[in-house]
């Protein structure tokens, strides 16, 4: 079901969803009404052959993953970008990658 501007406890408002990811992405964000449509663009313009911006990649997928916590697509690759980011230090990128894989039950 894709999201609406009701705002429930588990799913952000999707104006500020959109906002957010603006911010991360530019004006295309606001076209976006689904989290894996999110992931394809940031496939094309952050992770590209050209481009390894994994920072704003990984930023991109946790606001993202706000409508579909529990993707397990969506974890694996936040978890990706997010142990690629070299601004995290190796330790850190690996623990808080463990811990969006954890947050989906790939640990267990």
């Amino acid at each position: 079901m894709p999201p609406t501007d009701q705002d429930t406890p588990d799913t952000p408002d999707l104006t500020e969803w959109h906002r957010q990811l603006g911010i991360l992405l530019g004006d295309v964000a606001l076209s976006f009404d689904d989290p894996h449509a999110v992931l394809a663009h940031v496939k094309k313009t952050c992770v590209g052959p050209d481009v390894k911006d994994f920072k704003r990649a990984r930023l991109a997928m946790g606001v993202a993953r706000q409508l579909a916590p529990n993707d397990v697509k969506l974890a694996q690759q936040h978890a990706l970008f997010t142990y690629k980011d070299l601004e995290y230090s190796p330790a850190q990128r690996f623990a808080e990658a463990l811990e969006i894989l954890e947050s989906i039950g790939l640990r267990e």
